[in-house]
């Protein structure tokens, strides 16, 4: 199954009508099924050649995140900082923004820059 749906997310990523916002959302759902493909892959490393397992998980963790990131990035057609900044947008901006980011009405790094913003109370 898992194959089956990063096939149908890279056969959308090759639509042309999308921005890079959209295509990076797209990017993020297939690296959620990248990283799944990865730990199944570490953990048959890790019986096969088991020296000092923490050693292997902790360095193992480290370079994963860096590399599906890099391969997320590859594969959408964007660079990494620029998933980074969707993840920060997704993760703590309004809705509203995100919706902006998403149109094309603001771009990538203003709505990151507003997601970074800290909250305001009224007073």
């Amino acid at each position: 199954m898992p194959a089956v749906k990063v096939w149908m997310l890279q056969n959308q990523l090759g639509r042309r009508n999308l921005n890079d916002y959209q295509r990076s959302e797209i990017a993020l759902q297939l690296e959620d099924l990248l990283k799944g493909q990865a730990k199944v892959r570490q953990l048959a490393g890790l019986r096969q050649y088991a020296p000092d397992e923490d050693t292997v998980k902790q360095n193992s963790a480290e370079r994963e995140a860096g590399q599906s990131r890099d391969a997320v990035a590859q594969t959408s057609g964007v660079s990494h900082n620029t998933i980074d900044k969707v993840k920060t947008i997704r993760a703590a901006a309004i809705p509203e923004v995100q919706d902006m980011a998403r149109s094309g009405a603001v771009s990538i790094h203003a709505a990151s820059q507003i997601a970074a913003l800290p909250e305001t109370k009224p007073h």
